[in-house]
């Protein structure tokens, strides 16, 4: 394989196995996201076959890294987009220990190079915490030669080395710690309380307790539960708790009172930090906020029990909880490149006429008011 090929079925992928396998033994994190094994079971349950491209970066000597991408198409427009959907919310590259520096650089250049096949690059959930955040700098993009776009939003995350007591008196409010309190004595009123932690294969065992707790409440009854899912979707998540319990990384916190599941939590490790994923709880409690009171113990568990966590990470969208708990700044950020093509230029030109609509628009409903 040259230094510029650009794997475009699934059917090619073994042709790179071998190297990414090396390059993800040799990463700063060996995050399961950016595995072989995660990046085959992504593109079988979402991606055509011939939608898969992976893009090799090289430093001219050995291979220094991939990002994996979908090329989809749109009302016409060819969009190249990270392994990113509305249940997987990492984005990052795979690149070698010592080679993050000089790595955007590299990768734009492949991405230049095969500007014929592309219209719009669009890279989705890369984090100002992670090893490439924003997957390129904004000074790059603005020596690179094509129009960008990038848009930041919060991301919603605690640090937690330091002692548990020092954050629950330094950084949440009165109120905060007062609704606890009160959440607590109430589920405390119902029977006694009880934290279970699993992991590895156990947690997996786990799993179907889980889906039935996510399932229980509105999320079912919405059809957004993982039970009520596509069946594509369903594997995706059957793979990934096999993944992640392989791994070590995966963690099913779970909350009960009186031996009875109220409340759980889907998460798993990525470095050093803890990712909240998924919470499912029992609406006959909802009063109590179980929930809430598992965050809190996850909180204290982990800055007690392992000193080698330093974030919790909420992921962005507040839904009218999260930001109750931050300590931290951090961003998730969204990157666009619109390419050299005609339709490249047009989706440009669109974007750009959506962007002035909205000002006036906004300019119009000001003046209403």
């Amino acid at each position: 394989m040259t230094e510029s090929a650009v794997i475009r079925h699934i059917n090619e992928l073994s042709s790179i196995r071998e190297e990414w396998v090396d390059a993800h033994r040799e990463s700063t994190e060996e995050s399961p996201f950016v595995s072989f094994e995660f990046l085959k079971l992504w593109y079988e349950c979402f991606a055509e076959p011939d939608q898969v491209r992976v893009y090799r970066v090289s430093d001219g000597t050995r291979t220094v890294g991939f990002l994996p991408l979908v090329r989809r198409k749109n009302r016409g427009i060819r969009v190249l987009e990270s392994l990113t959907n509305d249940h997987c919310f990492h984005g990052d590259p795979l690149v070698r220990e010592g080679h993050m520096e000089g790595f955007p650089e590299l990768l734009l250049q492949e991405v230049i190079r095969d500007w014929r096949n592309w219209d719009l690059f669009r890279h989705k959930f890369s984090y100002s915490f992670s090893g490439v955040p924003g997957i390129f700098p904004d000074d790059l993009l603005a020596s690179c030669g094509l129009r960008w776009e990038k848009t930041i939003e919060p991301t919603y995350s605690i640090l937690i080395k330091r002692p548990f007591d020092e954050y629950y008196r330094g950084d949440l409010t009165r109120e905060s710690r007062k609704a606890f309190r009160n959440n607590k004595n109430r589920l405390a009123r119902e029977g006694e309380i009880r934290y279970r932690h699993c992991e590895g294969r156990e947690a997996l065992r786990l799993w179907p307790e889980f889906l039935r707790l996510e399932d229980s409440g509105w999320k079912g009854r919405a059809g957004s539960s993982i039970k009520r899912l596509s069946p594509n979707y369903r594997r995706y998540y059957e793979g990934l708790v096999e993944l992640l319990a392989d791994s070590g990384r995966l963690r099913f916190i779970f909350l009960e009172v009186n031996d009875r599941l109220v409340a759980g939590e889907f998460g798993y490790f990525v470095g050093d930090t803890f990712h909240a994923f998924k919470t499912g709880y029992d609406e006959a409690m909802k009063q109590c906020s179980p929930g809430n009171l598992l965050l809190m113990h996850m909180l204290e568990h982990f800055s007690e029990n392992h000193p080698q966590t330093s974030r919790f990470h909420l992921f962005p969208w507040d839904q009218g909880y999260k930001h109750r708990y931050v300590n931290e700044n951090e961003y998730c950020f969204e990157t666009r490149l619109f390419g050299k093509t005609l339709r490249g230029k047009g989706s440009y030109l669109s974007s750009r006429a959506k962007k002035v609509l909205k000002r006036v628009l906004r300019r119009d409903q000001k003046g209403e008011s």
